[in-house]
């Protein structure tokens, strides 16, 4: 397998008679344009947007007899970068010792999205919030405001997103 985008130098081994092997520079062809030789061998995968089979084949000449190998790959898509993430919280208000689990959604440019595991953390010691996304609510006196925030990397992408909610001040009724 080989992901769009990379380059392989494949080699050529010629064996004679006698247990004899040699490296040689064979004529090289694939039969897909997902993927394309040079003269030296260099194979590029080019981008596809499915897994897709390719057959390499050397061919090798000498003394006026010709030998052919192939082998076979697979070019994989490109992985789609990140390019959002939203926060959602069910809910915007949560009264002392109630717990909520945050959801993260991870967008990506070629249009999908996947539910992720961001770093939490919040503004404010009102809340605690787990590494799995709860959220509970400490005992407040006064309505307090809580931002929470999400983080997220994937390669050389982070992004971050937040979602704001309110813990209930306590009172006695």
């Amino acid at each position: 397998q080989v992901n769009a985008g990379a380059t392989l130098l494949p080699t050529a081994t010629a064996s004679y008679g006698g247990g004899v092997t040699r490296s040689v520079t064979p004529s090289w062809s694939t039969n897909s344009s997902a993927a394309t030789v040079a003269t030296d061998g260099t194979l590029t995968a080019n981008t596809v947007t499915a897994d897709t089979p390719v057959t390499v084949t050397a061919v090798y000449s000498e003394g006026g007899v010709s030998r052919a190998a192939s082998c076979n790959l697979t070019v994989k898509p490109a992985a789609a970068a990140l390019t959002n993430l939203t926060l959602s919280a069910g809910a915007n208000e949560l009264r002392p010792g109630a717990t909520l689990t945050l959801a993260a959604t991870a967008a990506y440019a070629n249009g999908s999205t996947r539910t992720v595991t961001p770093i939490w953390s919040s503004n404010s010691a009102a809340v605690t919030v787990s590494a799995s996304g709860v959220v509970t609510a400490a005992t407040v006196s006064v309505d307090t405001p809580v931002v929470i925030t999400g983080i997220y990397s994937e390669g050389s992408v982070t992004k971050t997103a937040t979602v704001s909610l309110t813990v209930k001040g306590f009172s006695l009724t």
